[in-house]
């Protein structure tokens, strides 16, 4: 997770914070993000298409 945070942060904040104008609230969106990404089960995330 901490990887994960690490390499996207940067990127999501950017992003969160352009659609909010916040930086709490960007901030708030980025944890948000992160916290589904880390609830997905594996197994559904293929089913998806998506790859880890």
């Amino acid at each position: 997770m901490e990887e994960l945070y690490g390499q996207y942060r940067a990127l999501l904040f950017m992003l969160a914070y352009q659609l909010t104008g916040s930086a709490a609230d960007a901030e708030d969106a980025v944890q948000d993000v992160l916290l589904r990404h880390v609830a997905y089960i594996p197994n559904e995330c293929r089913n998806l298409g998506l790859k880890w």
